[in-house]
């Protein structure tokens, strides 16, 4: 993502990789390397919408940690997860174990 801003700004140089992602955001898809790093949606404006509000959750979520106080609140794992498939995993885990 930096290297495109980079890019469209005038300071970067176009690479066979920005090109790719370039193209695949012109014809309205998220570029396949983005989805190696989190699977989101298919449209590339909600996928930066969500990945935008999982990256803001996650630091604060950081700064908290560090600050000691992360459990003082409320920490809600929809910020990140997708709850249903983090509890059918813990489901199956649970099952295995017994």
């Amino acid at each position: 993502m930096g290297g495109l801003a980079s890019l469209c700004g005038g300071t970067g140089l176009l690479t066979p990789t920005l090109f790719t992602q370039g193209s695949q955001l012109l014809k309205g898809e998220v570029p396949s390397q983005w989805t190696l790093f989190w699977e989101g949606p298919e449209n590339p404006s909600s996928w930066l919408l969500q990945f935008s509000k999982k990256a803001s959750q996650l630091t604060k979520w950081m700064n908290n940690t560090k600050q000691g106080s992360i459990l003082d609140s409320e920490v809600n794992l929809n910020h990140i997860y997708h709850s249903e498939i983090f509890l059918n995993c813990l489901r199956q885990m649970t099952a295995r174990q017994l």
